[in-house]
């Protein structure tokens, strides 16, 4: 798992919410995937939220 992923996990009490931010349960957060808790690179700049990953 990334330490990014980590982070998010501890950050946003991920365990406690049993979801990630796409709607996709899980019972082991090792089934997160980060690209489920970002918002990708190729939107962020159609939302007006710069150049790269963000929270």
């Amino acid at each position: 798992m990334r330490a990014v992923t980590k982070e998010m996990v501890k950050e946003y009490e991920l365990k406690k919410l049993g979801y990630d931010f796409m709607g996709y349960t899980f019972k082991n957060v090792n089934e997160l995937s980060f690209h489920h808790l970002i918002v990708p690179r190729k939107d962020c700049k159609r939302k007006g939220l710069g150049d790269g990953y963000v929270k």
